[in-house]
């Protein structure tokens, strides 16, 4: 009889007299679709006894790599069917090999079977996958940070705070108890560092070498050449800042940089992957429709989140090591591209090998 997915009409010839009693519904291998299946009158009045050998679970491993039956039968266990190309490997109950979180990232350098596996089995954790997998990238590079910030606060600020006068913020605006333009010079270069004046004297960092200059009612930070960065103080009705404050919060940043700034990288890394994966996936129905494939969006998401992974291991590899690689994104999209092609190719020959279609 031929059994056919109302969703995708992915199809498969199955022997009659194969079919397990108790079975009620089978899954699509190709969109895991689940349906109810009518069995025919000769099927009904010809089960087949539960097997007892090995030879009987192969029979029903031909029948299964197809479709996946659901059965009423309380006592039946799943069998163990060859993997196409492979060793026989224990699977899951829908004949698909299956691969602990662990062993994902490595495995996606070369796996096809995680590709089939990601494309036909994972429901719903395609994301909850790249959430863990930044996360744990994001730890090394995040202790490097915290140990570099930690240094240069320890370095340079304490001569810069010891010569920071007592600012007095009254109604939005600033005073200081000293001459002005107060120049505040840098430890390492002796080069002007910060420019207090709340006279009016100086009014821009522009023809200075200052990074930061504070006004009567704003300060203004100089980002690089052409850009600069102003801070109102017109929230500060009454306020004391000193050299006492001012420490603590370098020491605070020295010892709680890592912990406040590691969830806002892995949120912002997240949303950005999430966003590249939705274009990817798109990329992949193009893929799928030149190999005569259809897969849903929801899979083509899910081998996305895996063809992503070795280019963020290596971006993170080579970042921790210092290394710059010359338009590091274009190839890092060229990578991913060609590992989705090939995911997406794998996944459409396991389809057609299944159904007896042609190879794409």
């Amino acid at each position: 009889m031929r059994i056919t997915c109302p969703k995708c009409n992915h199809a498969a010839e199955v022997d009659e007299s194969v079919i397990p009693t108790g079975t009620t519904s089978v899954r699509c291998n190709a969109c895991s679709t689940r349906f109810p299946l009518s069995l025919p009158s000769t099927a009904a009045k010809n089960p087949i006894p539960k097997e007892t050998t090995e030879d009987g679970a192969a029979q029903r491993s031909g029948l299964n790599g197809r479709m996946n039956l659901d059965e009423t039968v309380a006592d039946r266990k799943p069998t163990v069917n060859p993997v196409p190309g492979g060793s026989r490997k224990e699977l899951r109950s829908d004949g698909i090999r299956k691969f602990s979180a662990l062993r994902i990232p490595y495995l996606s350098f070369f796996s096809k079977a995680l590709y089939r596996d990601a494309c036909f089995v994972w429901k719903g954790t395609g994301f909850v996958y790249l959430l863990a997998l930044l996360a744990v990238c994001w730890l090394p590079t995040m202790v490097k940070m915290h140990y570099s910030v930690s240094s240069f606060i320890g370095k340079n600020m304490e001569p810069i705070i010891s010569r920071i006068p007592q600012i007095t913020f009254s109604d939005g605006s600033a005073s200081v108890d000293v001459p002005q333009p107060y120049i505040i010079k840098s430890p390492q270069t002796n080069k002007d560092a910060i420019i207090i004046d709340t006279t009016g004297t100086i009014t821009s960092l522009k023809g200075t070498e200052a990074f930061v200059l504070v006004k009567r009612n704003e300060a203004i930070f100089k980002k690089n050449d052409v850009e600069t960065r102003t801070f109102d103080f017109k929230n500060f009705k009454q306020y004391v800042l000193n050299q006492q404050k001012m420490r603590s919060w370098t020491q605070a940043a020295q010892r709680y940089f890592a912990v406040f700034f590691y969830p806002c990288a892995v949120a912002g890394s997240f949303i950005f992957r999430i966003l590249q994966m939705l274009v990817y996936a798109a990329i992949g129905m193009l893929f799928a429709s030149w190999c005569r494939a259809t897969f849903s969006y929801d899979s083509l998401l899910r081998l996305s989140v895996v063809a992503v992974t070795p280019c963020i291991i290596l971006n993170k590899i080579l970042g921790l090591a210092g290394v710059l690689v010359p338009f590091a994104g274009l190839w890092s999209f060229l990578v991913t591209m060609i590992y989705l092609f090939v995911g997406v190719r794998e996944c459409a020959r396991h389809a057609a090998q299944e159904a007896n279609y042609p190879d794409c």
